[in-house]
C-alpha cells in the first residue's frame, strides 16, 4: 500500500483527469504489484498466464525455506568465529572487499581467499547437520538471497 501511494504522489503530475482517480490509483497498484511479483522473480513473467499461487510461496515451500533458514543459520554458528565474522559482515551486512579488508585488517585479495574457505567450510558443515544434498546445494548456491531473507527476519523480530 505504501508503495502505491508512493507512486501516486510521485506520479501526480501525469494524472490527466481523462479518467477518474479512481482509475489512476487501481492502474498504480496494478502496475506496483506487477513489479513487485518482478523483483522477486528471476525469470520472465507473463501476467496473462500465470496466477498469484504460480508467483507466490506455497506452504510446504514456506516450511522447507524456513527449514533451510534454521539449517543455515545453526551451519554458521558451527564453523569458526572467523568465518562465521567474514561470512556475516559479507553476506548479512553487506560490506564489500577493500572495506572488508580494512575491518578486518587484511589485504583484499586475502579477503577472497577467506570467503572461499569460509563458503567450503560452511558447505562441509551444511552437509554434516543437514544430510540432505538437495537443500545444501540450495542454501549454498543461494546464500545471497538467503542472507536477505535472514536480514528481514532478523529486522522483524527488532
Amino acid at each position: 500500500m505504501q508503495d502505491v501511494f508512493l507512486a501516486c504522489l510521485r506520479g501526480r503530475d501525469r494524472f490527466r483527469e481523462q479518467a477518474s482517480f479512481r482509475t489512476y490509483l487501481f492502474s498504480i497498484a496494478r502496475n506496483t504489484l506487477y513489479d513487485f511479483f518482478r523483483a522477486r522473480s528471476r525469470q520472465a513473467l507473463d501476467f496473462t498466464q500465470q496466477s498469484a499461487i504460480d508467483l507466490g510461496t506455497s506452504a510446504s515451500q514456506a516450511i522447507a525455506r524456513k527449514q533451510e533458514q534454521q539449517l543455515l543459520l545453526h551451519a554458521l554458528r558451527a564453523i569458526p568465529l572467523n568465518h562465521q565474522i567474514i561470512l556475516e559482515l559479507y553476506y548479512w551486512e553487506e560490506i564489500q572487499g577493500p572495506e572488508l579488508a580494512e575491518i578486518l585488517d587484511i589485504s583484499p585479495n586475502t579477503v577472497r581467499s577467506r570467503l572461499h574457505r569460509a563458503r567450503a567450510a560452511l558447505a562441509e558443515t551444511l552437509q554434516k547437520v543437514g544430510g540432505n544434498d538437495a537443500a545444501v546445494g540450495r542454501t549454498i548456491t543461494n546464500l545471497d538471497d538467503w542472507a536477505s531473507s535472514l536480514r528481514e527476519l532478523s529486522a522483524a523480530k527488532v
